[in-house]
């Protein structure tokens, strides 16, 4: 269990405590909805918040329907999380430590949910305002060269995503990894 929470106070704590610190410093300096140009045609900092999930999905539903739907899907998330994070051996340093990734960007945007009502972004990538089109048989797809804002909180989502595809490609066999409750050396 030393091993655990010493990945946990170097990889989630810091990650959560970096991304609300981030997000602190642009609502305190960049006005909601400014953008700060710092690589011409492709980074900006700007100040966007989201009351939705990733990409603005269901931002739109009645506050009386969205913000329960969140607040019990962000913490069921962050529990299971927590579950895996306990009963994994120590031996699946790779899950643990992208499972811990994802903890510390999980609780960062539950924070945002919790006390501000919605998720700060801040960052935004983009390519020179261009528009690409698709084309898939006989339909087309018209969409504009642009990720849209995130945060520290949703890059520590995503490099854990990267990091639990490379270990599946690299055979990493999750189907033991849990298994009862922890043993006293993990």
């Amino acid at each position: 269990m030393k091993f655990k929470f010493l990945l946990f106070l170097t990889t989630a704590l810091p990650i959560f405590l970096l991304d609300q610190l981030t997000k602190m410093s642009i609502i305190q300096n960049v006005k909601l909805g400014q953008t700060i140009e710092i690589f011409p045609h492709f980074f900006d900092i700007v100040h966007y918040t989201n009351k939705g999930a990733a990409f603005g999905v269901f931002s739109s539903l009645p506050d009386i329907l969205r913000v329960p739907l969140f607040y019990i899907l962000s913490t069921a998330a962050t529990l299971v999380v927590l579950y895996f994070l306990i009963h994994l051996p120590i031996a699946k340093k790779g899950l643990l430590l992208s499972l811990n990734f994802i903890l510390g960007g999980a609780m960062g945007n539950l924070f945002d949910r919790i006390f501000r009502g919605e998720v700060v972004d801040f960052l935004s990538l983009h390519w020179y305002n261009q528009w690409a089109t698709w084309t898939l048989w006989q339909w087309q797809w018209r969409f504009k060269l642009e990720w849209p804002a995130f945060n520290v909180a949703d890059m520590a989502i995503s490099t854990a995503t990267v990091l639990l595809m490379i270990l599946i490609l690299k055979g990493e066999d999750f189907s033991s990894s849990v298994k009862g409750p922890p043993a006293k050396g993990d």
